[in-house]
């Protein structure tokens, strides 16, 4: 039993140590999605060192600073190492050391990445040096000792992409120093003929320390060659690292196209969905559904959620990306793949001008179908967010400080009603289970659902929409097939004779979300939105299709809200259209779509700057939502627009509205339009 035990363990750990080679080597796709190669999905970040003499201690400080910082390649110098015996760092393959007593060089690889080793510099040189080569970037670590002589030809010659990083003891003033030797000379002479950039930024701080001069210096130094399309790459200097009077840098090579991290969240990817499939997949798992007339409603209901579930792993992907590239797809991998096989540099700027170009196209696409499908009817909510992800004005969530039982109290006790009359509840109770079981005058209210009942509600359902405790998802039951919707008609007329409803219907998972402008830390605070089952709300649809046309014509006219094609605004034009019929009146709104054109002669929209709109309700106290929906509106014209739309264009004036003089100004036209109004119709 024991052993049976192990071999199990043994094997699905055998398993995942397969995937993960697998997807380590960039050969593993997931739902039909092209998957970039590891180094060009997250760059290259490269860590350099002069360790002055490595220990077993630094080799676990180094580890640390390596996960920390995401190294993929660590550049030491000064290991004072003779053999590899200690050169050992887990994570980590050695991919080339120089050894010697007084100096050395080693270079370490993530044991993930693929990489060859180039060359080494000559055995007795004056300078170290070793090139490593990592997929398409190569990797130079030099070092060299103070008494030696740096020449333009001391350093070995790689072709684009490629860093130089390292201990080059120069001392020029392009990177901090007060003077220059001709070693700096012939170092910033060599950096000009390999059109190498140096990435050195003077208000970082310096990489070396002496203690025994009380100075600052910067003998570290990186360089980068690149193509013209290539991004720059960056350099940083870390805090200081024990036992060396040398501070690590990391030097991060960009991708050529740098990836968004994603959120460790599954979704459906219904963009790539296979309805038809669907459709055809729980045509086939319906068979195996109970009778909807049975008792157990809750065992019928589950059922019917499996079939949905199942065709719906079958059909659609599902997952998140860990990397993700806005517009990436399997023709961007192709012209990756074009990238990076090819070897001149004009091949290299062509194809990066193209990937970069074919990922331009696409998101400009995409882009255009965001905008065009915001709607700024209801909320602007949607255009806000996409503008700060634009600009990159994204606020961190910060957690909150109630519990979710003090909420959870607050909201039953609002629930409640504190002075109930128990005895008139128990006598409507009454009156109402009396009525349920009597018999209906309409056949129509009480009768069985129909398919065109249902297919009438489903053309309501909105999609996107989240949903319930059984994962049911609004696509799901959209584009189910017409079996299974038959199926679940007939569930509803069960449920509906039975008057019961199975119990994940009776179950919300309520979301608490903050009021603006309210304090956290109280309970109060917090609005509650509830997240209902899916098909729940479709019988809702259903049976309000059948109750208001009952309902709607036993109503007053008074009454238009929630009401269809009626709203309160009717009630306000109701109110004056009396009034407006005499004429003479002047009506000053911040909308203008509810009123009819038949009541003016003339309409008049005030424009605003932006910085005097901005500053004149910040100074009448609107912040939050209330500031950005009226900075919106002027933004997006939306006064003019609606005026555009309910009146004829030669009634439209605009008239702008900034400062005091311009509200004189606007004053005497107004009055000068007046009047000569008057004396055209007289």
């Amino acid at each position: 039993m024991v052993q049976d035990q192990l071999v199990k363990r043994m094997s699905s750990t055998k398993r995942r140590a397969r995937r993960a080679r697998r997807a380590r080597a960039g050969r593993l796709r997931t739902g039909g999605r092209a998957v970039i190669p590891t180094v060009e999905n997250r760059g290259l970040s490269v860590l350099q060192l002069n360790v002055e003499g490595l220990t077993t201690a630094k080799l676990e400080v180094l580890r640390h600073l390596a996960d920390s910082n995401e190294a993929a390649v660590l550049l030491l110098q000064e290991t004072h190492c003779t053999s590899d015996n200690i050169l050992k760092i887990p994570g980590f393959h050695l991919a080339g050391s120089i050894y010697s007593k007084q100096h050395g060089v080693a270079t370490f690889v993530r044991s993930e990445l693929s990489w060859s080793a180039s060359s080494q510099s000559p055995p007795g040189s004056n300078i170290e040096w070793l090139v490593t080569k990592i997929q398409e970037t190569s990797v130079v670590n030099v070092y060299k000792p103070p008494p030696s002589e740096l020449s333009v030809t001391s350093l070995p010659s790689t072709t684009a992409p490629a860093i130089y990083a390292g201990d080059f003891n120069c001392q020029h003033t392009d990177w901090g120093y007060n003077h220059t030797t001709p070693n700096g000379v012939a170092l910033s002479e060599w950096a000009s003929n390999t059109d190498a950039l140096l990435l050195y930024d003077p208000k970082e701080p310096p990489t070396f320390f002496s203690a025994r001069w009380n100075t600052s210096t910067n003998p570290d130094l990186a360089f980068a060659i690149c193509h013209s399309n290539d991004p720059k790459p960056e350099r940083r200097i870390l805090n200081r690292f024990p036992r060396s009077h040398h501070r690590p840098s990391i030097i991060k090579v960009p991708a050529l196209v740098e990836p968004v991290p994603g959120k460790p969240v599954k979704r459906w990817n219904f963009r790539k969905a296979n309805w038809e499939s669907y459709a055809e997949e729980t045509e086939r798992r319906s068979a195996g559904l109970p009778d909807p007339d049975t008792a157990d409603l809750d065992a019928a209901y589950a059922a019917y959620c499996q079939v949905l579930l199942g065709a719906a792993k079958k059909t659609i992907p599902r997952g998140y990306n860990r990397n993700y590239i806005p517009g990436w797809d399997k023709e961007c991998s192709r012209l990756l793949c074009d990238h990076q096989r090819t070897i001149s540099r004009e091949e290299v700027d062509m194809t990066a001008a193209a990937l970069l170009q074919k990922l331009d196209i696409t998101r400009r696409a995409r882009w255009t179908e965001v905008v065009e499908s915001i709607d700024f009817t209801h909320s602007s909510r949607k255009a806000w967010q996409t503008i700060n992800q634009l600009t990159g004005r994204n606020t961190t969530p910060h957690s909150c400080p109630v519990t979710a039982n003090a909420i959870a109290s607050h909201l039953l006790k609002n629930g409640r009603f504190p002075d109930a009359d128990k005895v008139f509840a128990r006598l409507i109770s009454c009156e109402v289970s009396g009525l349920s079981g009597a018999a209906s005058v309409d056949s129509n209210l009480s009768g069985e659902f129909t398919a065109e009942e249902l297919s009438e509600a489903l053309s309501k359902l909105k999609p996107g929409k989240s949903p319930g405790r059984d994962n049911i998802h609004p696509e799901f039951v959209i584009h189910q097939s017409t079996t299974t919707s038959g199926w679940l008609c007939a569930f509803f007329t069960s449920c509906y004779r039975r008057l019961k409803l199975p119990k994940t219907w009776r179950r919300a998972s309520v979301i608490a979300l903050p009021k603006p402008n309210k304090p956290a830390e109280d309970p109060k605070s917090y609005r509650p939105i509830s997240l209902l089952c899916v098909p729940f709300k479709i019988l809702e649809k259903m049976f309000h299709s059948r109750i208001e046309p009952v309902v709607d014509s036993q109503l007053p006219r008074e009454q238009a809200g929630f009401r269809c094609g009626r709203s309160t605004a009717d009630q306000v034009v109701d109110e004056l259209d009396e009034k407006m019929t005499h004429g003479g009146v002047i009506v000053d709104y911040h909308g203008c779509d509810l009123f009819p054109e038949r009541w003016f002669h003339v309409v008049f929209v005030l424009r605003t700057d932006n910085t005097h709109l901005y500053t004149r309700l910040e100074s009448r106290g609107y912040t939050g939502k209330k500031l950005q929906d009226n900075m919106q509106c002027e933004i997006f014209q939306t006064i003019y627009e609606e005026a555009s739309e309910a009146y004829k264009k030669e009634l439209i004036h605009q008239l702008p509205s900034n400062t005091p003089d311009d509200l004189e100004s606007n004053l005497e036209q107004i009055v000068q339009w007046t009047k000569q109004w008057i004396k055209d119709h007289n």
